[in-house]
């Protein structure tokens, strides 16, 4: 996927995204990191369509995404929201099956395909126990994994998620972080995620994108893109950003 010179403005007042160039890594977890009103989750909604460019082009392999059509593109990239409204009607299983509608003729029943790529995304994600209960008996951790398991029924090569650990207690943001990890490495997804989580970004990705006020300010390997320099440019805090033997890259915020 390529991103060549995209524009965005909401309102016409100001850019919300400016003259943004990047390419993401194929079977790579890419990160987006950056300050509250940097463009982050507006880079991750440009990537998935959701937000219309006002100049600029997104491309996957070599087509305008706006050129596919919307069953065709949700066979190819899929989305996990920060936020996202949970029927309490629903089991595991039924919510999960949502995923399976790109590949849906309409008003056909389930296939046997439908039913395996179901299976695969409980199994992938340690859901097939709860596959009958509720969602609103879930835990936080859980139902996350429930909206990433109907992202994985959509059998795309691209994940996007948006802010994944949010409002989740860090055993569940590590037990996620790892599910996300496993995915990648076992499945060759191609992923790419916003996380606030500085240290978290350098523990789980292959490719960081630095980003503030709507502009890509550094991209690369972790190690090379979070500096002090730009830990203090960015966020405007001094850091100890040191090597460690067990986790590698650390970022220590020592004061603003």
């Amino acid at each position: 996927m390529n991103i060549e010179h995209v524009t965005l403005s909401y309102d016409g007042s100001r850019n919300h995204l400016e003259d943004v160039s990047t390419a993401i890594p194929k079977g790579k977890i890419t990160t987006i990191i950056g300050p509250n009103g940097s463009g982050k989750s507006t880079l991750l909604n440009v990537i998935s369509r959701n937000h219309k460019v006002s100049s600029g082009l997104v491309t996957l392999e070599q087509k305008d995404i706006l050129a596919f059509k919307p069953k065709e593109f949700a066979r190819k990239l899929a989305i996990v929201y920060q936020h996202n409204t949970t029927p309490e009607e629903l089991t595991v299983e039924k919510l999960v099956a949502f995923g399976r509608v790109p590949h849906q003729r309409f008003l056909k029943r389930q296939t046997v395909e439908d039913d395996e790529a179901i299976d695969w995304a409980l199994s992938a994600t340690n859901l097939l126990d709860k596959r009958d209960r509720s969602l609103t008996a879930l835990s936080g951790g859980e139902r996350q994994r429930v909206w990433i398991a109907m992202a994985l029924a959509q059998r795309t090569s691209i994940l996007c998620l948006d802010e994944p650990t949010t409002y989740l207690d860090i055993y569940y943001q590590l037990e996620l972080l790892d599910l996300v990890k496993q995915l990648n490495l076992e499945h060759e997804l191609t992923i790419v995620m916003v996380l606030h989580d500085m240290n978290q970004a350098l523990r789980y990705s292959d490719h960081i994108l630095m980003m503030k006020d709507g502009h890509i300010i550094a991209e690369g390997a972790p190690e090379e893109v979070v500096t002090v320099e730009r830990v203090y440019n960015v966020y405007g805090v001094t850091s100890r950003v040191y090597q460690d033997e067990e986790l590698g890259t650390v970022m220590m915020p020592v004061s603003r």
